[in-house]
């Protein structure tokens, strides 16, 4: 405090006798920004600042659908990202999924659906029943491997791999090799090289997930923890065998969460909708 200050206290303190008067004289100002310390930080060779930190080019070019509900959902995909999507029997992932594929395709994205479920020529039926019209590519991969070499092969940016429960993974027995499917152990090897494919190849990846009957992710939690982005599709309660479905992403390290959004699926197209 300044000897001034101490004086007018002083002055102001023998005069009144009054204690609100002594706070207002000696309330501490606040700082201005002018003020505030400005931290410098050292370099480090085992950590970078933050400043410092250069932001791919591939993360700030996400792939945008022009598929409003799917843009607004997602903020557009970011590459290198994963998607864990699930949603319950008959809700409409598969189709989800394709519809996707087919809007990137029409935005000039090369695109990859992978299904372990249906051959080439049962994806095509469900293409033309939902009347696709733009070029993607499509396979019917069992394992994993032949699954990322052949995206990588025709440089997907955005890959569907429907599902990681029946996805397979080559593992050695003996003097031969057996195709595991559906073991903790093996979706867990699975999604460590989904999740490094993703990342290494800057592709955006759509994982459709099966469910347990309560209602989890079939498997071990890290497919929830290990994944960027959670995706639901779900009928609404009550209306198990009606059109309506409610699209909500659980979680989203790149964008908003928890916003429902309300979608007529007739079979043929998704349509959002107001409720």
């Amino acid at each position: 405090m300044r000897s001034d200050d101490f004086k007018k206290m002083f002055r102001v303190f023998t005069d009144s006798m009054d204690p609100k008067r002594i706070l207002e004289v000696i309330e501490v100002q606040p700082q201005t920004e002018s003020e505030k310390p400005v931290l410098s930080l050292p370099r480090s060779d085992y950590m970078e600042r933050i400043h410092d930190v250069v932001v791919p080019e591939a993360l700030q070019n996400k792939l945008y659908t022009g598929i409003s509900f799917v843009d607004d959902a997602w903020d557009g995909f970011t590459p290198g990202t994963v998607t864990a999507f699930t949603g319950t029997p008959g809700a409409g992932k598969t189709s989800l999924g394709l519809a996707i594929c087919d809007a990137l395709a029409g935005q000039g994205q090369v695109c990859a659906f992978n299904s372990t479920e249906q051959a080439e020529g049962q994806i095509k039926v469900i293409a033309d029943r939902l009347r696709l019209q733009n070029p993607f590519f499509v396979s019917n991969h069992a394992d994993v491997d032949s699954t990322l070499t052949a995206a990588i092969d025709v440089q997907a940016e955005f890959l569907v791999v429907d599902s990681l429960q029946t996805m397979g993974l080559w593992v050695p027995k003996r003097k031969e090799k057996e195709l595991s499917v559906g073991s903790p152990t093996t979706i867990t090897a699975i999604l460590k090289k989904i999740i490094l494919h993703a990342q290494e190849q800057e592709c955006a990846v759509f994982l459709i997930c099966q469910m347990t009957r309560s209602g989890t992710i079939k498997g071990p939690r890290s497919i929830e923890h290990d994944t960027d982005i959670h995706g639901h599709l779900s009928h609404l309660k009550g209306q198990e065998h009606g059109t309506v479905r409610e699209l909500l992403l659980k979680k989203n390290r790149y964008g908003p969460a928890l916003a429902p959004y309300y979608l007529d699926y007739d079979g043929f197209s998704f349509r959002e909708v107001s409720l």
